[in-house]
């Protein structure tokens, strides 16, 4: 599914035979490449991140048994050379210990699944920032029997605060329409997770950087917000001058 690369990665799937298509929103593409597969398992990887090398293998073992219909499997970043990384390395490491699996105030998130089931699920298409946690939220709904693998991905994390900070940025921007869908799912994966608070969390040396690092996400993704709210009432103001113009 492409999302407008430019890299070459589209020329480069073709070349091996892949299908490529694409939709307006993020989690419309996701639904349209469940829509159009033929597999019998279907798994959802974002662009930054990286498998292990035998993922696929634990996830159809565990899936093929018939008892599961959708996996969580544990990210972890894939370098932590940084401040930054090594914040969300402790992110990462607190959920897992935690499995906080819940579907709204959670983290984990299942991507791999049988075909058979996902395929009879919806979830919201004007999605973009925090599409997967609704792709979750529709599969719980449906009643998804879900575990965790012993597999791992992982994810290309911003190395420094500005890159963080960026990324939060375009997240934010899209909060603000998100809202209106789940307001409970929007305002949750916004702000600092549960898992924080828990004695693990706050024992930790670096939960003062991971307290740090939300902050810049708050401040960010707020912006990115702002900016959103901002555009769609300046958009409604020329149409109502527009429409205004147009009667009199």
């Amino acid at each position: 599914m492409d999302g407008g690369s430019y890299d070459g990665t589209v020329e480069l799937a073709r070349r091996y035979g892949a299908r490529v298509c694409s939709g307006a929103h993020l989690a419309q593409r996701r639904l349209l490449g469940v829509r159009i597969s033929h597999g019998e398992m279907i798994l959802m990887l974002d662009s930054d991140q990286v498998l292990s090398p035998d993922a696929i293998e634990k996830c159809v073992r565990l899936c093929g048994t018939g008892e599961f219909d959708a996996l969580f499997i544990p990210e972890s970043p894939l370098s932590t050379n940084s401040i930054v990384q090594k914040a969300l390395s402790l992110d990462r490491r607190l959920v897992h210990k935690l499995r906080d699996t819940h579907p709204v105030f959670g983290t984990l998130l299942p991507r791999f699944f049988r075909a058979d089931f996902i395929r009879t699920v919806s979830w919201p298409t004007q999605v973009m920032a925090n599409d997967h946690a609704y792709i979750y939220y529709a599969c719980w709904k449906a009643g998804a029997r879900m575990a965790i693998s012993d597999a791992r991905v992982f994810h290309h994390e911003p190395q420094s605060f500005s890159a963080f900070a960026r990324k939060s940025y375009r997240w934010g921007y899209y909060y603000a329409s998100e809202i209106r869908i789940n307001p409970a799912i929007a305002v949750t994966h916004a702000f600092p997770r549960r898992v924080y608070f828990s004695r693990e969390g706050l024992g930790n040396r670096w939960i003062l950087a991971v307290f740090l690092l939300y902050t810049v996400k708050i401040i960010a993704a707020g912006s990115g917000g702002l900016l959103s709210i901002g555009e769609a009432a300046n958009e409604r103001i020329k149409r109502y001058f527009s429409w205004r113009e147009y009667f009199s």
